[in-house]
């Protein structure tokens, strides 16, 4: 809604409803909780990732949906917060999202809007809205026209009834199993995109039937699909996609043309380019099928050898871990102090660990979410020694790493002109 003041959304127009409001620095929603309290707005709770106990927040936004309230605990109407707890929570209580200010990776207004739009949701409709800057300073940064720009480019994710901005041009984010040409490759944001998220949520509004059937295939998929005849097929090339995944638990995507050559490795663009609806009828594999397919598992291996040697993709956990401690290593030696080499000590036995051997699947997550929630280069390490002493931070064994770090096929999907697939031989 156009020139709606932000005070008034929650006092005016929302006044009886919960309310959920992100916003992605802790600065931000410290000033709108003390604003709002100026305003007259009770019932409000701020929360970020300094915030002790954010779920218990989480449980007085939306008790109905987290169990209750606990003794002496009171219920909250307005709760701001960052992405903090833009995963992972049931706050279906509401039905009313603002987005204060935009995050670059729009995967996460998906996931913010998932807090409430879940199993559990009693209204018809969900509301979203999103605040951009004022004329003023929009002039000066461009950010309104570099905004809808990306929009249109990241396609991303929710369907077609779920209205995020006021311009007819974009504002409907695209569905997920959209056909239209565009990529982001050049990104840098496409690592944050979490696939498997993005899986899961396809899984989610899956028919109980189609959940069954999924269930029963057998444990290496090979299919060929048909691209759509009006498809572009200069930027939407017939050829192959291999799912893969590493030693370290680490996704890889790989989409080949005809000819064996890399056409993508974003995941946001493979996963559009190779999703269609449950009924949609396999083709038969063109003769080269396998030789492409071979050819993704070549490209997956040269990238991890070349950029990540045992320690995976660049957009593995392990990869980021080991990167980050790096460069905390780095900064220590250029800056010396009486703590300087405690420290070094630890930072060089945690890299060589995680350099060795992969991350045990707990710590990928415990990493992973803080890494998401920003945390520091001191409270990583202090994290990293923590699983060190609980033996829970690496698969330690006496097998060599370099055997190990091929990456295993899980699936592979041709794409092939409908008028031009042949049966394999």
């Amino acid at each position: 809604m156009p020139n709606l003041c932000f005070a008034a959304l929650l006092t005016q127009q929302h006044a009886q409803d919960k309310v959920l409001v992100f916003t992605q620095f802790a600065d931000t929603a410290d000033y709108l909780g003390e604003q709002l309290g100026n305003r007259g707005v009770t019932d409000l709770a701020v929360v970020t990732n300094q915030t002790a106990d954010p779920v218990s927040f989480a449980r007085r936004f939306s008790p109905a949906t987290n169990g209750g309230l606990r003794n002496r605990e009171t219920e909250l109407r307005v709760l701001v917060a960052t992405d903090v707890l833009a995963e992972g929570q049931n706050l279906q209580d509401a039905h009313v999202v603002v987005n204060f200010d935009l995050p670059w990776a729009i995967i996460r207004l998906i996931q913010r809007a998932g807090r409430v739009d879940r199993i559990g949701q009693k209204h018809d409709t969900i509301s979203v809205y999103s605040f951009l800057p004022a004329d003023g300073v929009d002039r000066i940064i461009r950010l309104r026209g570099r905004l809808f720009q990306r929009l249109q480019q990241n396609q991303e994710v929710i369907g077609t009834d779920e209205c995020f901005f006021g311009e007819q041009a974009a504002n409907k984010l695209r569905d997920l199993y959209t056909e239209k040409a565009g990529t982001l490759d050049d990104d840098e944001s496409d690592e944050d995109i979490d696939l498997a998220s993005l899986a899961l949520q396809v899984w989610n509004s899956a028919s109980e039937e189609d959940r069954k059937a999924a269930m029963a295939l057998p444990p290496i998929i090979s299919t060929t699909r048909a691209l759509p005849e009006t498809s572009d097929f200069a930027q939407q090339p017939p050829g192959a996609i291999a799912y893969l995944k590493f030693p370290d638990g680490a996704d890889a995507l790989i989409r080949v043309d005809a000819h064996g050559n890399l056409v993508s490795q974003s995941l946001s663009s493979i996963f559009r380019a190779a999703a269609c609806p449950p009924d949609a009828q396999p083709v038969p594999h063109t003769a080269n099928h396998y030789e492409l397919v071979a050819r993704c598992v070549e490209i997956a291996a040269m990238e991890q050898n070349t950029v990540g040697g045992q320690l995976g993709s660049l957009r593995s956990i392990r990869r980021k871990l080991w990167d980050r401690l790096d460069r905390y290593r780095t900064i220590q030696k250029a800056n010396p102090t009486l703590f300087s080499a405690r420290l070094l000590q630890q930072l060089d036995s945690v890299l060589d660990l995680v350099w060795r051997f992969p991350l045990k699947r707990s710590a990928q997550d415990a990493i992973s979410r803080q890494i998401r929630l920003g945390i520091t280069d001191e409270a990583l390490l202090e994290l990293a020694l923590h699983r060190v002493a609980d033996e829970s931070l690496c698969e330690v064994s006496d097998a060599d790493p370099a055997e190990t770090a091929e990456p295993r096929l899980i699936c592979s999907m041709g794409l092939a002109r409908a008028t031009e697939a042949e049966d394999f031989p």
